[in-house]
């Protein structure tokens, strides 16, 4: 049996791995807080505080998003620490949870050997501890510590392994709950749901307890949305989709394109060569429920690499247990784990070594131009409104700066497309892709309205306007194109011209050792005053 089979040489496995994820979390938790992870915070905030969706925050995701960041409030609330902290102190407390369960859930898998249950764990953790990038706290990432235990348990499930209830019940509505965060990734446990009846020829089959957290959960999610959120089905959701599902990401093609064609190889190769058949079924079950994920991953369109990480977690765990299983056994008949996750361990920090550009750190951002433009002409408490259309390290300002965000929207993501038909040449037969020209005229009017409610609501100290948003080549002025609503547009009289603002890339990277060229973002910058005869300066 040798050292590496006892339980002293495991344990000792564990520690060495749990340290060499340690920086990775130690850096990536010192990194600033993401944009979606700080608006969402703010929102929140605003929730507990007595705020309601559409009225007072506005996220195109369903509600769960944001109820997901109440703890990190919570515990920035009962102790003091910064919701830039408490925002990974959450997360690594549901990392540590979704290991635990994991483990356990494991553990009643008789088929597979001790080596290949760990290898699961072990790409797990480097997916979410180092590969994750700076997305760490992101929601995605947040599902798939729930999705991982939970198709574990469905395995069990399938295969009539007997659990404790208890068990069973805390993975299931776990798992349920951050499913619930983006319901589209509900596919892969209803997949296994439909596969068990299948399998047993049995319709009671279903009724296992991942079917009743998942029914339960999504039920009482649904009552509660309905009962008093009502208008996020009514007016956010329809929304949602005219602006939103119709787009589709480019990158998404070649995410799907370079990681479906390294399953098809690993799946064409372990079929190819002789191999034991619990090894080609392992393998083909991990390729088939990652391309599920790739499925719900494409679904939304949009290719950002936090909502990857569901996807590639799957991916990574087949890789390693496609890997595990081809090297010979005669060769490391006791040391391929071992082997396998120093290399992957490896080769994950060099990755990030070689493509992460580094990102300020807490300290670092808030000694940067844009906060410090922000402090000295929005003083704490300060209420700010920044009329942008990206989201460009603005949401962050809330967290850092200790302004009031001034207004329901992150950013103005519907302008754009509002705007297409204004901009379009007379000659022209140029139309939104997404947008009737009724619809557009429709939803101009509604905006315009919620942005007059927020100013009333919010009455800004400040505000920060982009010059170089375009549609059609042609520039879209925020001052000009809310100035339609006549109540904005004398509003807008109350403002006086302060100073120009330019943000540029390889200027907010300055401090760090990486550093990127790009086209300079500038802004004005109005501040409010009383008597708007003694405005004297540019409008």
């Amino acid at each position: 049996m040798g050292f590496f089979n006892t339980h002293k040489s495991n344990l000792i496995f564990w520690l060495i791995l749990a340290v060499s994820l340690l920086p990775a979390l130690a850096f990536f938790t010192n990194i600033y807080l993401r944009s979606d992870m700080a608006i969402l915070s703010v929102f929140a905030e605003r929730f507990l505080g007595g705020g309601e969706f559409l009225y007072d925050f506005w996220d195109t995701n369903p509600p769960l998003s944001i109820f997901i960041y109440i703890p990190p409030v919570l515990l920035t609330w009962l102790s003091g620490i910064p919701v830039y902290y408490t925002v990974h102190i959450f997360t690594i407390t549901l990392l540590i949870i979704a290991v635990i369960l994991l483990h356990f859930q494991l553990r009643y898998i008789s088929h597979l050997e001790k080596d290949v249950k760990d290898i699961i764990i072990v790409g797990f953790l480097i997916t979410n501890c180092i590969l994750c990038f700076n997305e760490l706290g992101q929601r995605d990432q947040y599902i798939i510590f729930g999705l991982l235990p939970f198709i574990v348990m469905q395995i069990n499930f399938s295969f009539q392994n007997k659990i404790p209830h208890t068990l069973a019940y805390s993975t299931g509505f776990f798992g349920a709950i951050l499913i619930l965060l983006k319901p589209h990734h509900g596919l892969i446990p209803t997949l296994f749901i439909l596969y068990r009846v299948i399998k047993h020829k049995n319709i009671k089959s279903a009724f296992m307890p991942d079917f009743w957290a998942l029914t339960i959960s999504t039920a009482v999610y649904l009552v509660y949305m309905y009962v008093f959120i009502p208008q996020y089905f009514s007016v956010m959701l329809p929304t949602t989709f005219d602006f939103y599902v119709r787009h589709f990401a480019t990158n998404i093609i070649i995410y799907l394109f370079l990681f479906g064609y390294g399953l098809a190889l690993m799946l064409a190769t372990i079929f190819t060569f002789k191999h034991d058949q619990d090894h080609r079924r392992n393998v083909a079950f991990f390729v088939l429920i990652t391309l599920a994920s790739f499925i719900s991953f494409a679904a939304l369109g949009r290719g950002f690499y936090y909502q990857f990480l569901p996807s590639l977690t799957l991916f990574m765990i087949t890789g390693l247990l496609y890997v595990y299983y081809v090297i010979p056994k005669s060769i490391f008949p006791d040391t391929r784990k071992y082997y396998i996750t120093a290399i992957t361990v490896v080769m994950s920090y060099a990755l990030i070594f070689y493509s992460f550009p580094v990102l300020p750190t807490h300290t670092s951002f808030r000694n940067m131009s844009l906060p410090k433009t922000v402090q000295e002409v929005c003083p704490d408490d300060c209420s700010l409104l920044i009329f942008t259309y990206s989201h460009i390290p603005t949401w962050q300002l809330t967290v850092y700066n200790n302004v009031q965000f001034a207004s329901r929207f992150p950013y103005f993501w519907f302008i754009e497309q509002i705007a297409e038909n204004l901009n379009a040449k007379p000659d022209s037969n140029e139309e939104s892709k997404s947008l009737t020209k009724e619809k557009q005229d429709y939803y101009r009017k509604k905006f315009l309205r919620y942005v007059r409610e927020d100013f009333q609501k919010y009455t800004p100290d400040v505000i920060m306007v982009m010059d170089h948003f375009r549609v059609h080549n042609e520039p879209i002025n925020f001052f000009e194109f809310f100035s339609k609503d006549p109540y904005l547009q004398d509003v807008f009289k109350e403002y006086q011209f302060v100073k120009n603002y330019k943000y540029v890339v390889s200027d907010y990277y300055r401090n760090v050792s990486f550093s990127i060229d790009g086209e300079p973002i500038e802004f004005q910058i109005y501040k409010r005053v009383n008597d708007p005869d003694k405005i004297t300066g540019e409008q």
